[in-house]
């Protein structure tokens, strides 16, 4: 798992980033609501499940970048709902269909420069 490797947290939330808006080109969460009408209800449970099982791994990374000082204190399961959250802006499209992003590594850039430095990009 990505998320396992032996990196920064920095570097592997952005390798993880790009995996998946290479793997994904379509905004996730509009995905799963027309889902919602066509399958059952034990299948949605599995994907909230495996939804839920993501979420709990970004956690439980959080929580030890935070007690190794690698990042600050931070309530994990805000972090990873924002970090996941954030991840649906790489499929942005402007009024006319056009991708927010020209790549997905300058996406991927973006969007955890955004994690990480918040409203305070580094100078």
């Amino acid at each position: 798992m990505r998320l396992n490797q032996p990196a920064s947290l920095r570097d592997r939330l952005l390798d993880i980033t790009e995996a998946h808006l290479k793997a994904i080109d379509f905004y996730l969460h509009s995905f799963m609501r027309k889902m919602e009408a066509i399958l059952t209800e034990e299948q949605m449970n599995t994907m909230r499940k495996s939804e839920q099982a993501l979420l709990d791994a970004l956690v439980t990374e959080f929580n030890k970048s935070s007690a190794s000082g690698e990042i600050g204190p931070v309530d994990a399961r805000v972090i990873a709902r924002a970090y996941t959250s954030l991840l649906m802006m790489g499929h942005a499209r402007d009024g006319e269909g056009n991708k927010m992003f020209p790549r997905e590594d300058e996406a991927a850039k973006q969007i955890i420069d955004i994690l990480w430095h918040g409203l305070f990009p580094p100078v």
